[in-house]
């Protein structure tokens, strides 16, 4: 059994880059960035499309929403599953007008200033850590400008996966960082509550970038995840 890793929004395999380096000598590893689909529902199949047999599952923001939907399209392809940094939750009215616009300012010419935006979720005291940033927006230049278009209608795309979690019967991680303004814990707690079995592990001094802003702690979980 392999590890499947689902980068997020603007994300690289760099976001994964301490856990691709560490847990690759329990399981084989790969990594997805999400570069295709225009629907959450199209990212997932196309994911599944990319790998064969059952894998463990883990996702990172976007990578976790359609780690949610290829829970819904291929369970029995997930031996285990983690979610870090996810929203179970549909798209909002005020999500998708942000969302709308960050698309207008992209095709304007406006695509340096929609990304510093993404390099400022993190723990409030980690903003201004210049290898950190260096990382995000680096991720998020290499993604480019289209494919972030595609992404930003992927995710508007998004459904309210919470009726589907009691179904979820693999074992389940759940990934939270406790200063992420973005997923907060209460996503978590919510998602802990409705997947039979699941393990929630709130992890301190964190934002929403946990692979990146607080490293060896999601590899450890990982690790301790993997060999359960």
């Amino acid at each position: 059994m392999g590890i499947l890793f689902l980068p997020g929004t603007l994300c690289s395999e760099a976001v994964f880059a301490h856990q691709t380096r560490h847990v690759q000598d329990v399981v084989p590893v790969q990594v997805i960035p999400l570069h295709q689909g225009a629907s959450i529902t199209a990212s997932a199949r196309w994911v599944l499309e990319q790998v064969s047999d059952s894998f463990a599952l883990a996702g990172f923001s976007q990578g976790a929403i359609v780690a949610l939907e290829i829970m819904r399209l291929a369970p029995e392809r997930v031996r285990k599953l983690c979610l870090i940094s996810a929203n179970p939750k549909g798209a909002t009215p005020a999500q998708l007008e942000t969302w709308k616009k960050w698309q207008e300012e992209v095709r304007e010419g406006k695509f340096s200033e929609v990304i510093e935006r993404f390099a400022n979720n993190v723990h409030p005291e980690k903003q201004n850590d210049p290898s950190l940033r260096e990382t995000i927006l680096n991720m998020a230049m290499e993604t480019g400008a289209d494919v972030f278009i595609t992404q930003l209608q992927a995710l508007a795309s998004r459904i309210d996966s919470r009726p589907h979690l009691p179904k979820i019967e693999c074992p389940t991680l759940l990934i939270a960082g406790k200063q992420d303004a973005v997923t907060p814990l209460e996503f978590y707690e919510e998602m802990h509550t409705l997947i039979p079995g699941s393990v929630l592990v709130p992890i301190e001094d964190c934002g929403h970038y946990a692979p990146l802003e607080q490293p060896q702690t999601v590899t450890a979980l990982l690790h301790y995840w993997l060999q359960q």
